[in-house]
């Protein structure tokens, strides 16, 4: 009976380790589908936040691209309906952009010139009368001549 004890015991002790046995393989089995659950998680947030950075810069850049754009065009567009003054010579060439008021800007090649303080006197005597001091003094100091282009 002792024996008998015993085996039951030992059969006992045998199904409690294969349990324990099991108990753990399924721990192990459960931790590792957990871990690559949560690097899947990992990668997958990952992706989505690559994704909205992404489209974020995307978004951005477009908005600068039009943005600069449209100074672009509001320059040129300002600048092209302008008046002209465009003097030539062997010395160098100088256009000088004006409307109704005032210089509005110029192109210079081979000539200084302070725009600043050509637009204080312009505005000071007015541009017709600046103008025709400007093409007295280009005819005067070099070896060419200006001519007025209206707008365009």
């Amino acid at each position: 009976m002792n024996n008998q004890f015993q085996n039951i015991n030992q059969n006992e002790n045998n199904s409690i380790e294969n349990q324990n046995s099991q108990f753990e393989q399924n721990n192990q089995i459960n931790s590792t589908i957990m871990v690559n659950n949560v690097q899947q998680t990992q990668e997958q947030t990952k992706k989505k936040s690559s994704k909205i950075i992404w489209i974020v810069i995307g978004i951005v850049g477009s908005i600068f691209i039009i943005i600069v754009g449209i100074l672009l065009f509001i320059v040129i567009n300002y600048l092209s309906a302008s008046n002209k003054l465009v003097c030539k010579s062997k010395e160098g060439n100088i256009t000088i952009m004006y409307n109704e008021k005032t210089i509005v800007g110029y192109t210079a090649s081979g000539i200084t010139y302070d725009l600043d303080g050509q637009k204080k006197i312009a505005e000071q005597i007015g541009i017709s009368e600046y103008l025709e001091e400007f093409d007295q003094w280009f005819q005067k100091s070099t070896t060419g001549t200006c001519s007025i282009n209206p707008k365009n």
